[in-house]
């Protein structure tokens, strides 16, 4: 399985996300977590994207990720 890395995604505004179970999510980038600034507490363990769709904000592991496209 190959990891998409989400620092890809950093300078996007607006990105299309495919998930690993192949459902499709565009929204607009609100933060790109990196692993060392999650709460011990909480997180993936692993780098995240935070998409804000329909008003809500969505986290994705790249674990989760099949692929990111940049809209703009």
């Amino acid at each position: 399985m190959i990891t998409i890395n989400v620092w890809t995604a950093k300078d996007a505004n607006t990105v299309k996300l495919t998930d690993i179970d192949g459902d499709m999510f565009i929204g607009k980038v609100v933060d790109i977590i990196d692993e060392g600034e999650e709460s011990e507490d909480y997180g993936y363990g692993e780098d995240s994207i935070a998409l804000s769709i329909d008003g809500k904000e969505i986290l994705f592991s790249e674990s989760e990720i099949a692929n990111i496209e940049i809209i703009d």
